[in-house]
């Protein structure tokens, strides 16, 4: 992704978007990029922590834009490829995303664009329930209600220590309830 969106700025565009696959755009009218040279979207991610629920409040890579000239661009990239090189064994599939970008974000405040979040598995199933802890506790720590949502598709399946199943009818029930109602979902 990071070298589709250097080509793009090469190739002339002033300023190059990324959304991943499962990047839902359901208020198009409200996704106008923040005035800045780059932005990375806002991660609320919402989990169990033994019985209560806690939110870690991050960056995430799912929907980013670099614009001309851009500082962080080519750190970026060449981070990317030498954290992935230096790298031996597994690797999360968020090591170079979310994880090395908060970590840079705690240390210099990176652009946000606030409205474009990322779903947590328990968010998404108090969206489709109409509400519920979980969702209250996204919406109280997140900035901006989001206008566009990751929606985690690559948790299907995953029962991992941190991750809540999700199936793909839910995530196709998430996309319905966001299109018809957004966040307006009680009530």
């Amino acid at each position: 992704r990071l070298n589709l969106l250097k080509s793009a700025l090469e190739e002339g565009y002033t300023t190059a978007v990324w959304g991943d696959a499962d990047f839902l755009i359901f208020k198009p009218a409200d996704l106008s990029l923040i005035d800045e040279s780059f932005a990375l979207g806002r991660e609320v991610w919402i989990q169990k922590q033994g019985v209560k629920l806690r939110a870690y409040v991050k960056v995430h890579n799912a929907f980013m834009f670099f614009r001309k000239p851009n500082p962080f661009l080519e750190f970026y990239r060449y981070s990317a490829q030498k954290l992935i090189t230096a790298h031996a064994g597994a690797m999360a599939p968020q090591f170079v995303g979310p994880k090395f970008l908060t970590a840079i974000h705690n240390l210099v405040s990176a652009p946000v664009q606030e409205n474009a979040a990322m779903l947590s598995p328990l968010v998404i199933k108090d969206l489709i329930s109409g509400g519920g802890a979980a969702l209250d506790l996204f919406l109280a720590r997140s900035d901006v209600a989001p206008c566009a949502v990751n929606l985690c598709a690559s948790l299907i399946g995953d029962d991992g220590p941190l991750a809540e199943k999700l199936t793909n009818e839910q995530v196709e029930a998430c996309i319905e309830v966001l299109l018809k109602h957004g966040f307006n979902v009680a009530g």
